[in-house]
């Protein structure tokens, strides 16, 4: 990681397993909305191992023309609930 560079951890708030797997490679799309309430999504690259099924990562570059990107690394902490689709590609 780096300034620019953040890893987001993302877990089933229930604290049970991720109710999906994954292979390398694949993608999932994160919705945030913007603070005049639009709708933003984005995809990401899945970085951790599918051998992992506690939780999923996104390492994800503060872009400064990215509005998701700036969101993730303006507004979102530990505990804060993100959407995400189910992994694709």
């Amino acid at each position: 990681e780096t300034p620019t560079i953040k890893t987001f951890r993302l877990v089933e708030p229930s604290g049970a397993p991720l109710p999906f797997t994954y292979l390398p490679g694949q993608f999932m799309q994160v919705a945030v909305r913007s603070p005049a309430k639009e709708l933003l999504k984005r995809a990401y690259t899945i970085a951790s191992s599918p051998t992992r099924t506690s939780y999923a990562e996104l390492s994800i570059k503060r872009e400064p023309s990215g509005k998701v990107s700036q969101h993730l690394h303006d507004n979102v902490g530990v505990g804060d609930l993100v959407e995400v689709s189910a992994p694709y590609g």
